[in-house]
């Protein structure tokens, strides 16, 4: 299953597809959805990204997701999904189905 960001900088969470550029402070990448049954992540940026359960992500805690194509599929998860860089900026697309 693999997909591209529709638009870079987009967060579409509730339509179920977008972009986010990651940055060295925890953001919210998708909201909690209580009819996701999967969420797949690519990080098509140049940095190392990290990817936490819940509201908080932090650097070198948690799930990586390595730069340049890196990818991460989530099942029997509805829960808040955030991310962090420990430096710098990195785009992640994201498609919930």
């Amino acid at each position: 299953m693999g997909f591209r960001p529709l638009r870079e900088g987009s967060n579409e969470a509730k339509k179920g597809k977008g972009a986010l550029k990651a940055k060295n402070t925890s953001q919210e990448l998708a909201a909690e959805n209580e009819n996701r049954v999967a969420l797949e992540l690519v990080n098509d940026g140049a940095n190392k990204v990290w990817i936490a359960y819940g509201k908080t992500a932090a650097a070198e805690e948690g799930i990586p997701l390595s730069p340049e194509g890196g990818s991460k599929v989530i099942e029997n998860y509805s829960g808040v999904v955030s991310v962090i860089t420990k430096s710098g900026e990195s785009l992640v697309g994201f498609i919930e189905i």
